[in-house]
C-alpha cells in the first residue's frame, strides 16, 4: 500500500448516497447472491446489513455501483472474492 497527502480541492463531484453492491460468496467461491442497495445512510449501514444476511462460512465483497462512459462498473470497498487468488495488479 502507498499512502500519499492530497489537496482535497482536486475532486470536482460527489455523491452523497451511491448505490452499493453486496455479493455474498460460498465458501469455495462456486456460487454467489448478489444484492442492490439504495438510499442507505452510509457505508456503515452496508455493512451492518450485510453482516446480518451473510450465511455461515460465507464471505462477501461491498462495492459501489459507478457509471462511466464504459458503462455500469463497480468500485471494491471491502472483502475479497475467494475464488481470486492473485493479488492486486500493478
Amino acid at each position: 500500500m502507498d499512502a500519499q497527502q492530497v489537496d482535497p480541492r482536486d475532486i470536482t463531484w460527489e455523491v452523497d448516497y451511491p448505490t452499493y453492491r453486496v455479493t455474498f460468496w460460498r465458501p469455495d467461491g462456486s456460487a454467489s447472491d448478489e444484492w442492490r442497495l439504495t438510499d442507505a445512510v452510509n457505508i456503515h449501514d452496508v455493512l451492518a446489513w450485510a453482516d446480518t444476511r451473510v450465511e455461515p462460512g460465507w464471505t462477501y465483497q461491498v462495492f459501489i455501483e459507478t457509471a462511466t462512459t464504459r458503462g455500469l462498473g463497480t468500485l471494491r470497498l471491502a472483502g475479497s472474492n475467494p475464488s481470486v487468488v492473485d493479488g492486486p495488479l500493478r
